[in-house]
Formats: C-alpha cells, structure tokens, sequence
C-alpha cells in the first residue's frame, strides 16, 4: 500500500494515519468495494474518501484538518480507479478539476477562463468523461488514436502544470519546491517521478496542518 501511496502527492502527505488505523484487512476491503462494489461511482468514491474520519465534537481547526485529509483520500481513490482501468475511468483528481475551488486543469481548456468568476462544470464522473471525450478528438485531429486515455491524462497535467507554475510556484514547497520546470511537475501530478532514495519514503506518518 505504501508504494501506491507514495505516486500519489496528495496521498502521500494525507491518507497515512487512516490507513494505518484501519489495518490491512480493513484496507483491502474498502479498495475492493471501491473498485467492484454495486454503488455508483461517485457513491463508491465518496465512501472510500469517509476512510477519514470527522469528529463532529472537534474544534474548527481539527474538523478542517479532517476535510482537507478526506479531499485526499477522494483523490487517491480516484486515481485507483482509473489506473486500475484506464480506459473505463477517467482520471476525476481535484487537480483536474475541483468544482469547490473552481479550479484545476479542465479550467485551461476554457476560452477566457481568466475572466469568469464561477464555471459551473460540477464534479460528476460524467463531466470527466465528457471533458476526455473532448480531448480524445482534439488529439485525433493531430493523428494520436493509440493509447488515447493515457494521453489526455498527459494533455491534462501539461495544462496544469502551466497553471501551477503562473499562479502558485514556490507555495506548496513540499511537493513541488525542488521541481525544475513543467516535466518534473507533471510526473508529480501523474505519480511517475523518480522514486524515493532507498531507505526513504515520501509518505507522511504525521498528520499535515
């Protein structure tokens, strides 16, 4: 579990203690109904995301600690799915689209996105699916038809890499302080960056503020 966890950036600094509480048993459970339950998708991701729990007796500062480590557990679930089958699932992370914050990668792809105040996508696993639709034959037309889910995945994190890099470069210092340009953010984002030294892991066992 670890590994995976670790090519997740939200994951890896988020998810741990849940995890870790819930033991492997329990764990493995909750990634099989994830991936094969009956539920509906976004049901099933919802669900999984409540592996973090929030104590509604907890003080503003903990109840918001909480959420912020849910979102990432919604992540990771979501990057199961699609990598667990890339051509069934888009790939549905916050950095490809966040309808909370009105932001992510799908926002680049929007003729005069600087001026709107609110684009009202919503986070439907359809919406996703729709948005790859379109990539899929905005890239056909430049005659790429192989591998085509993999490529909007890139396309995506290119187009976010760019909004990162223009708006928040040098703010979330860790994950992203020692990238030197857009490629090393990308791997970041699609969890292929070089792996840990040996003996080192990015996951945090901590809880992050």
């Amino acid at each position: 579990m670890e590994p995976i966890r670790a090519m997740v950036f939200t994951a890896r600094r988020r998810v741990y203690p849940a995890f870790s509480s819930m033991g492997i048993d329990a764990t493995r459970e909750a990634i099989r109904e994830l991936l094969y339950g009956e539920s509906a998708l976004m049901e099933r991701l919802n669900l999984f995301s409540e592996i973090v729990g929030i104590d509604d007796e907890a003080d503003k500062q903990v109840k918001k600690i909480a959420a912020k480590n849910r979102r990432a557990a919604f992540d990771f679930g979501a990057e199961i799915l699609h990598f667990n089958n890339p051509i069934k699932y888009p790939l549905m992370t916050r950095w490809v689209w966040d309808q909370n914050t009105v932001s992510g990668a799908i926002r680049e792809f929007i003729r005069g996105n600087d001026s709107l105040p609110d684009v009202p996508l919503g986070n439907s696993p359809e919406m996703f699916e729709g948005m790859r639709v379109w990539l899929a034959a905005q890239l056909a037309e430049q005659g790429l038809y192989k591998d085509i889910h993999f490529w909007v995945d890139l396309v995506e994190a290119q187009a976010y890499a760019e909004y990162f890099r223009s708006m928040a470069e040098g703010m979330l210092s860790a994950d992203f302080g020692r990238a030197s340009g857009p490629a090393d953010h990308i791997k970041k984002f699609l969890g292929i960056d070089a792996p840990a030294k040996e003996g080192l892991s990015r996951v945090r066992r901590e809880l992050v503020v």
